[in-house]
């Protein structure tokens, strides 16, 4: 059986939007952070919402940090776990 890895999983989970799923409606991030403004507030609320989606969907790694960087208009994540960092840009 394949498995993927936590690399894939992370990418599938944070570039998918909730509801899009037929069978798992609650897989993925809402869209209420398209097109928006990063505030702060907006910030720790897309954190919050990484944070569940990991707990939920990949339960393999345990975050320390969640950072978000912006550059232009691509959106990247840096989550540090215990081993390592891994980067995943948003689409």
């Amino acid at each position: 059986m394949y498995q993927l890895s936590i690399e894939e999983n992370l990418t599938r989970i944070l570039n998918t939007t909730k509801f899009t799923l037929p069978l798992n409606l609650n897989f993925g991030l809402s869209n209420k952070f398209i097109d928006k403004t990063l505030s702060n507030e907006l910030m720790l609320e897309l954190k919050d919402e990484i944070m569940e989606q990991i707990k939920l969907y990949e339960p393999r790694i345990e975050v320390n940090n969640i950072e978000i960087i912006l550059n232009n208009s691509m959106l990247t994540l840096k989550i540090t776990t215990q081993d390592k960092s891994i980067a995943i840009d948003i689409t």
